[in-house]
């Protein structure tokens, strides 16, 4: 039975493939996106426990933010358009999948977490500049950006007035090895007594003065309290996930929920598995299998293997004799009706199946065939 289905005409049958295809289409990108992206559930988790670094973050959040926005492009409802009935879709359970799925609440705040962070900051770790920050957003980050920038702009105050002193238009702070704003001299230059040689060269003499010292180090401090700031910040922010937290919860639970269904459709159309039909519980207790096969003996048998019926009611044939010669499928039969009695649950490898709801497993051990029946109060025939 089709899970997606279009209004169409009598005989037209293009537009319910147009349907099928395009679902299809859809839920194969989103999936072979997720499928490229992180884990979304435990990033989803690690950012609620306050574990998930910034990469995750924005990693998992962007997911899920795709993933809405593709599945927004099928029609929940239906339509009388005909550019968009072959985007329709009609199963209740895919409904409201995709439609938590692509929550306008979770694409609205996906949005909002992510217009908080800088991507590229995010992913190369840089929690300096990870948060885009305002006097109305995170105003301590903006503060301490603001104390490291007048610190760097005292610092290049310094280089203009040095200029001056020395009477090179050209003089630039250079940085070697790691050490910035040195003041890079011929060797035979004279200077002050109270600039401090950092290195020199053959050539040249690099120092630090005393005015640089003094501001490098309130660079350092400014810099020191912004990562502290954004540090507590970050922690913060995660925190504050929590109240998004069921959402965005919901909405993976959603698309894994998609993503089985999906696996499990592709798994149906590749193996011809069925709809199986379930008797009403005011009914004998029956199972009815048509054409049974062996999940795993067809995948690896081919044509070779040999579909088996399976007849059983309460009122009726309640119980089976198997024999045989050794080697002769008695155990792959008795398991082969077990499996299709789990799978029904889900999908049967059968051209038809009728059974009460219930789960049947069946167990072959020492040549006795033990049957263990849950709910057995609903299966009479399993008491005689």
């Amino acid at each position: 039975q089709d899970s997606v289905s279009i209004r169409q005409d009598e005989g037209d049958g293009c537009c319910a493939a147009s349907a099928r295809s395009d679902l299809s289409t859809i839920l194969s990108s989103v999936l072979t996106m997720l499928g490229r992206s992180l884990d979304s559930q435990r990033g989803i988790t690690r950012i609620f426990h306050c574990k998930a670094t910034a990469k995750e973050f924005v990693g998992v959040i962007q997911a899920v933010l795709t993933a809405g926005k593709e599945l927004r492009k099928l029609v929940l409802e239906d339509t009388d358009n005909v550019s968009s009935q072959h985007r329709t879709v009609h199963s209740s359970l895919l409904r409201r999948l995709i439609s938590t799925a692509s929550s306008s609440a979770v694409l609205a705040n996906a949005v909002k977490l992510l217009s908080c962070l800088d991507k590229d900051a995010a992913d190369q770790g840089d929690m300096i500049n990870l948060f885009i920050s305002s006097v109305d957003q995170f105003p301590e980050v903006a503060e301490g950006h603001v104390t490291v920038q007048m610190a760097k702009q005292k610092l290049d105050l310094l280089i203009v007035e040095y200029r001056k002193q020395l009477g090179m238009r050209s003089l630039e702070y250079k940085t070697v090895s790691g050490t910035a704003y040195l003041i890079e001299l011929p060797v035979d230059r004279r200077v002050p007594s109270n600039w401090m040689k950092v290195n020199s060269t053959k050539k040249t003499i690099r120092y630090h003065t005393p005015e640089v010292l003094k501001n490098l180090d309130n660079l350092l401090l400014a810099k020191e309290e912004l990562a502290v700031i954004c540090r507590k910040t970050w922690h913060k922010f995660l925190m504050d996930f929590g109240k998004y937290y069921a959402q965005f919860q919901a909405s993976v639970e959603s698309l894994a929920a998609l993503d089985c269904l999906y696996s499990l459709a592709t798994l149906a159309k590749q193996n011809n598995y069925v709809q199986p039909n379930f008797v009403p519980e005011n009914e004998a207790s029956q199972i009815h299998i048509k054409d049974g096969r062996h999940p795993v003996l067809e995948s690896l048998l081919g044509d070779n293997f040999v579909p088996n019926d399976t007849d059983l009611h309460a009122d009726g044939q309640y119980c089976q004799i198997v024999t045989g010669p050794n080697m002769g499928g008695k155990s792959c039969y008795i398991r082969q009706v077990a499996l299709i009695t789990i799978m029904a649950q889900r999908l049967v490898p059968l051209y038809q199946l009728h059974q009460q709801y219930f789960m049947l497993l069946m167990e072959f051990i020492l040549g006795w065939v033990h049957l263990t029946v849950f709910n057995k109060e609903q299966v009479p025939f399993m008491k005689r």
